[in-house]
């Protein structure tokens, strides 16, 4: 699910493919972010990821992700957090930050 996110926010995925997977809190940040920063030219991986489970159905993580420009050869480093929620019987992100 982490990478869905980084790949709509990089443009090699489809807006509309979040729509299930995220709470509208996510998905309306996710509209405002790619319309004030158009995934022009840079691209995110997720190079780490570790999770615990605070409580029955959620899940909250934390990560590295690196991006990298076209025609660059530098990444650079960002910390990710995210939790996840069981709402409705299927797993929800209901946070998601790249804190740079």
């Amino acid at each position: 699910m982490v990478t869905k996110i980084l790949e709509v926010l990089d443009g090699r995925r489809p807006l509309g493919h979040l729509t299930t997977l995220v709470a509208e809190s996510v998905y309306q940040a996710t509209v405002t972010r790619l319309r004030t920063t158009p995934p022009v030219g840079i691209r995110y991986q997720l190079t780490s990821l570790r999770s615990c489970q605070p409580a029955a159905g959620v899940v909250e993580a934390c990560g590295l992700v690196e991006t990298a420009h076209h025609g660059v050869r530098a990444r650079r480093a960002h910390a990710l957090a995210c939790r996840f929620e069981i709402r409705d019987g299927r797993w929800c992100c209901v946070y998601f930050r790249i804190l740079r």
